[in-house]
């Protein structure tokens, strides 16, 4: 997965004159490699997995603790993808 010049995708092709990019919406799109050319280009799978940042809101009245493990209880179900993450692992039940 990939985001240049704003688009984000995995590559399908790379031509002469254009790159197409596969959206994870199935869409197929063309940036002209004149544009991709000087840019900068984010690889977000380069070490074999991909990186999801998701905004979380808590009360400032709740005690960091509680709502540190409130969260990792959350994430429990998703702890394969976790194990390369470095995020500390979800307590036990």
């Amino acid at each position: 997965h990939v985001t240049v010049c704003g688009k984000f995708g995995i590559v399908h092709d790379i031509t002469l004159f254009d790159t197409r990019l596969d959206t994870t919406s199935n869409v197929r799109i063309r940036v002209p490699n004149s544009d991709i050319y000087g840019t900068t280009i984010e690889n977000w799978t380069r070490h074999g997995f991909i990186r999801i940042e998701v905004p979380i809101t808590t009360t400032a009245r709740a005690p960091v603790e509680e709502s540190r493990d409130a969260i990792l209880r959350a994430i429990r179900p998703f702890k394969r993808l976790l194990s390369h993450s470095g995020i500390p692992q979800p307590p036990a039940d």
